[in-house]
């Protein structure tokens, strides 16, 4: 693999904080004190926020992800070249605070997303959509300074790919085209190949590049996925589209065997896994809060379906350990569907 041209850019930031941000939900269902980090985005912002403590705000720019320690955030940000583009620069950022560097630097009209940390924490990989429309995966070896190319093609053509995920082994990477699960190594070689209905079966009507499966940090065969269903009356009133549910899918049960996690009143996407695999996190919100101006909420439930609590407004969800003396008690949010 040829490294890209990229010469890291290092400069000043400052730490802001917000006051007054609602905690989160942090207990865990034997009682004891969660020490989730979670970062999200909300008003052009990152956001980090521990179990018992107020929100705050860290960086502007989207699509957050904490490394595992969640000691690091990598977030992406708009250059402001052109005034209708997406994000097209990947920063780096020691937390609580420190200096940024900029990973990556898209042409004019590309965009990156899709942030996610290897297991081990020393790799970053992201989705690169260039301006003619080829997807492309790369991935930053922290450690040297460069930014590869993962040669991942089908036929003459990069494919389009969405919701990058790590395999558990750091070994491999996971995405979807909208029709098949693909699993491919950091050399680009597909490994495995998953027809989408093999795993969802007739639970949901459509999947779509918003959605993602990912798999559980414990078990590469136990998948977290979204998913297109029919929404109740009033949220169908209020979006005009069908709702999205979260579900989990082990290959263990068999073909199609699956557990919806969200009840009919919610809608669900962006989902991450907790690092002890009990928990998914997601942003949702719940049919009555559809009509809001700004209904998202980052929501977190048990892998069985129980303890459904609200952790903060906002969305796209990453979720890291952090150290158990920095967790407090938290105020309880909780919004038990069941």
């Amino acid at each position: 693999m040829l490294p890209l041209t990229a010469v890291p850019m290092l400069f000043s930031v400052v730490l802001l904080s917000s006051p007054g941000e609602a905690p989160a939900g942090g207990e865990d269902r034997g009682g004891t004190c969660s020490t989730d980090r979670v970062a999200f985005e909300r008003d052009g912002a990152v956001w980090v926020i521990d179990a018992g403590a107020p929100a705050r705000r860290v960086a502007r720019g989207g699509c957050p992800a904490l490394s595992p320690d969640g000691t690091r955030i990598a977030f992406c940000v708009a250059s402001g070249r052109r005034a209708d583009a997406g994000p097209d620069m990947v920063v780096t950022r020691p937390l609580p605070d420190g200096l940024d560097q900029v990973w990556m630097e898209g042409a004019e009209g590309d965009v990156v997303g899709d942030l996610v940390w290897s297991p081990d924490g020393e790799r970053l990989a992201f989705v690169h959509r260039e301006a003619p429309g080829a997807h492309r995966v790369r991935l930053v070896d922290t450690a040297s300074g460069a930014v590869f190319s993962v040669p991942l093609a089908r036929g003459e053509d990069a494919p389009s790919l969405w919701g990058l995920a790590w395999a558990p082994d750091g070994r491999a990477l996971v995405a979807h085209d909208m029709r098949e699960l693909v699993r491919f190594d950091l050399d680009g070689r597909v490994l495995q190949r998953v027809a989408l209905p093999n795993l969802t079966g007739a639970r949901i009507e459509s999947v779509t590049s918003s959605d993602r499966f990912v798999p559980s940090p414990r078990d590469g065969g136990l998948y977290a996925y979204t998913g297109s269903v029919p929404g109740t009356a009033r949220f169908e009133a209020a979006m005009h589209e069908p709702n999205t549910a979260l579900f989990l899918h082990d290959r263990w049960l068999g073909r199609c065997k699956n557990l919806r996690l969200t009840g009919e009143e919610v809608t669900a996407f962006d989902p991450v896994w907790s690092p002890d695999g009990e928990h998914v996190y997601f942003t949702g919100y719940r049919d009555t809060q559809a009509r809001e101006a700004y209904p998202f909420r980052v929501l977190r439930v048990h892998r069985t379906g129980r303890d459904l609590r609200e952790v903060a407004r906002g969305e796209r969800p990453s979720v890291a350990r952090t150290p158990r003396e920095s967790c407090r008690p938290p105020e309880d949010h909780r919004t038990d569907n069941r």
